[in-house]
């Protein structure tokens, strides 16, 4: 990502997992606790009807940070199935499990870490110092944390392929 925005002198990824200003690199302190969860339940969707849809691992430096799983492209999935690993992952492993509204075909998975993106925005308020207003810009469910942190939310509708 780096690469692609060399223009900008802070990020936050992945909810806050991972926030780099300057020469500050902070990964959350209890993101690697999270790996051996993540492996189990990634063996559970990869032995599922779900193996078919695509597995998007969300990296955050050498850790994983998150899910994503898309089916889009396979068409539809046993609803049965999903709701198996969605309460796996919530109830089990203590994941924050993201449904999308809409009927949207993929969900979110991360750890149970009391972050969201409201908490990536101020911990850069903070790092950085920040005293003025804040534009977000978001298009899910996901970004709403963060508009409440900030001055000017705006909300950009993305269209679904």
């Amino acid at each position: 990502m780096i690469p692609r925005t060399d223009f900008a002198s802070a990020w936050s990824c992945t909810n806050g997992l991972e926030i780099r200003t300057g020469n500050t690199h902070y990964i959350h302190e209890e993101l690697p606790e999270w790996q051996d969860k993540f492996r189990l339940l990634m063996d559970l969707i990869k032995n599922s009807e779900l193996r078919e849809a695509y597995l998007e691992i969300k990296r955050v430096s050498g850790f994983i940070g998150g899910l994503g799983i898309d089916w889009r492209n396979k068409g539809s999935v046993n609803s049965d199935v999903l709701n198996s690993v969605i309460n796996m992952a919530s109830k089990w492993g203590g994941f924050r499990v993201i449904r999308y509204r809409g009927g949207h075909p993929f969900m979110d998975i991360y750890p149970g870490i009391p972050i969201d993106k409201g908490y990536a925005v101020a911990k850069l308020r903070e790092l950085m110092e920040i005293t003025g207003p804040i534009i977000y810009m978001g298009d899910s469910e996901n970004d709403i944390p963060a508009m409440k942190m900030v001055e000017y939310p705006h909300w950009y509708q993305a269209q679904v392929q």
